[in-house]
């Protein structure tokens, strides 16, 4: 499988070019085909006249009509090439843009796992500005040194997102990941048949961007008392559309509205393992991936659920949770995100038998190391381990100039300050 994506496979893309190469090819139009300009050499040729003095005069051209351009005058494919001086927004690029590498390996993870990927361009979305910034020097090394992604603010979903072009689409779309997630794919045999530290990459990277590490704790009651134990876990979900139309009908009487699941508790054993079968391919592959580093784990079935366009879909399950893999993990894969390996390490240092007030203080500190606008509120808010004064800590900063601020809702700051000052507005008149 290619590797690698050229300018003449992005058609519909404009590129400038560099003088050079346009008195190169006016001068061959002039010599071998007796062009003036009035000539209606554009018939012949299949080229707008309109554009190609736009091109002669210094502007953009598609990709396409500077092929004809090329294939008329025979001028060699790497001169033209090498002329390019910006395709798309991307300038000075490194044509043929090469993903055959650890930059375009955790490109490509970042898009697998957090992107939207169309024929047109492709979205990138995270609040970890962090992970922007990898995004963004990954595509960089990629693409070229003085691309810079166009950046914005969704202040609906509180994320930000990240703007590639057409060319960088392409490559995407050649290798068949242009399919939202949930429809099975397979990484492309330079990643799966790679070298080793391809496989890192896309491990540390999935971690950073999809899978989740936190402390499972686990209570068993006996005569004299409650015990505490606490281990880490790392899990890695994926999502697959339920094509079968035999389960879909067995599961078709189960749902009553959209988003309700189900576990693999409440199905029944011969719906649930056909269920088991339907795993994602790339679940499948990471799998293998770290069975590469010692680290043995199956994917399991999790859950089924009815999404909002009325699509049954099956959650599968990548856990890591024997003591001796963490181990493996830290030595030969690594963490992305520094305060994820401090996570790790804070579990492991307070690992098995465990008293309950030492399991809320390591549990508050395990969240307190995640970065106030990443934590999961909803797992905070949810726990049983944490009390309320913790809670109020960890998902909303208490100011006491505004005793509010702990209880504020996750909206845009001029959203809450409108929502404010109407309330005191009604408050003034209910007074």
């Amino acid at each position: 499988m290619a590797t690698t994506i050229d300018y003449t496979d992005s058609p519909c893309s404009k590129v400038l070019v560099n003088n050079d190469l346009k008195v190169s090819i006016f001068k061959n139009l002039v010599e071998k085909h007796k062009m003036v300009l009035t000539t209606p050499l554009g018939k012949r040729i299949g080229v707008e006249p309109k554009a190609l003095r736009s091109f002669l005069n210094g502007r953009k051209i598609e990709i396409q009509t500077l092929e004809k351009l090329r294939k008329v005058t025979g001028i060699p494919i790497d001169t033209v090439r090498a002329s390019i001086v910006s395709i798309d927004n991307i300038s000075t690029p490194n044509l043929p843009f090469d993903f055959d590498n650890e930059n375009g390996v955790r490109a490509i993870a970042g898009i697998v796992n957090e992107g939207r990927i169309r024929p047109r361009g492709i979205e990138y979305h995270n609040k970890n500005e962090e992970l922007l910034k990898i995004m963004t020097d990954c595509s960089r090394n990629v693409l070229g040194k003085d691309f810079v992604p166009h950046k914005s603010f969704d202040g609906r979903i509180n994320v930000h997102c990240l703007y590639f072009p057409p060319s960088f689409a392409k490559f995407f779309v050649m290798i068949k990941l242009d399919k939202p997630k949930v429809y099975p794919f397979v990484l492309p045999d330079f990643i799966s048949d790679g070298p080793e530290a391809y496989l890192k990459v896309w491990l540390r990277a999935c971690l950073s961007e999809e899978a989740a590490l936190y402390p499972f704790a686990c209570t068993q009651s006996r005569l004299k008392g409650r015990t505490s134990y606490l281990y880490p876990r790392i899990q890695l979900n994926r999502n697959v559309i339920v094509l079968d139309d035999c389960i879909v009908r067995q599961l078709g009487g189960l749902f009553q509205r959209p988003q309700q699941s189900f576990y693999k508790k409440d199905l029944g054993t011969g719906l649930a393992s056909c269920l088991e079968r339907l795993c994602h391919p790339l679940l499948l592959q990471e799998s293998g991936f770290l069975g590469k580093f010692g680290i043995g784990c199956t994917p399991r079935f999790s859950r089924v659920y009815l999404s909002k366009d009325k699509t049954i879909t099956a959650t599968h399950s990548l856990s890591v949770t024997d003591l001796k893999y963490f181990d493996l993990w830290k030595k030969q894969i690594g963490f992305e995100l520094k305060w994820q390996k401090k996570q790790l390490e804070l579990i492991l240092s307070n690992v098995g038998k465990i008293s309950r007030p030492r399991l809320n203080d390591v549990v508050f500190e395990f969240y307190s190391l995640i970065p106030f606008h990443l934590r999961d509120k909803r797992k905070i808010r949810t726990s049983n381990i944490l009390v309320e004064e913790q809670k109020s800590q960890l998902y909303g900063e208490y100011n006491e100039q505004d005793p509010q601020s702990h209880n504020r809702p996750f909206w845009p700051r001029r959203r809450w300050e409108n929502h404010i000052s109407g309330q005191n507005k009604r408050d003034l008149r209910s007074c």
